[in-house]
């Protein structure tokens, strides 16, 4: 996120993920295990300032951990669970459209420590 436009899609993103968050809390309460990992995950990925690295094959993307969040070529935020995708607020995996950009690496986390 670079340019003139970092801030106003940052802004977005903040805007989505604290939808997100709201949710998670009334998916705990209901059983939505996926959907509030998801937004736990988002929230992670706001409060961090790394700067998004770009994954253009199936075999980067296939390299990344659990938990990995990404945006995709369509502007979808996923969620790496196992070895599927999910975008939050859905039950269901997701083909990733490349090129993708990594928003969150849970080695990230780590190295913060």
């Amino acid at each position: 996120m670079n340019g003139p436009d970092a801030g106003n899609e940052l802004a977005a993103l903040k805007r989505k993920l604290a939808d997100a968050v709201e949710l998670a809390d009334e998916w705990t309460r209901t059983g939505h295990k996926v959907r509030t990992r998801c937004a736990r995950d988002l929230f992670r990925v706001l409060k961090s300032d790394a700067s998004p690295r770009t994954v253009r094959t199936a075999d980067e993307l296939d390299a990344l951990p659990a938990d990995t969040v990404i945006r995709n070529r369509l502007d979808e935020i996923l969620v790496k669970s196992g070895e599927l995708w999910f975008e939050p607020g859905y039950d269901w995996d997701r083909l990733v459209d490349l090129p993708a950009r990594i928003l969150y690496l849970p080695a990230d986390e780590a190295a913060d420590r």
